[in-house]
């Protein structure tokens, strides 16, 4: 077998991917938080509630 040969990935690359899978996340977490029971009235009704 042949040994696979380890290739160098550029930083701004990786820096890239990473920006870009965190704001894919940022984004599903945030689209789906409307899902919770009374979140979007509570938000058209300006009701901010504490979370801890």
């Amino acid at each position: 077998m042949k040994k696979l040969d380890e290739q160098k990935v550029n930083v701004r690359v990786k820096l890239a991917a990473l920006w870009t899978s965190f704001m894919f996340l940022y984004i599903y977490v945030d689209y789906f938080a409307l899902y919770m029971p009374k979140k979007i009235e509570d938000k058209s009704r300006r009701v901010v509630k504490n979370s801890s």
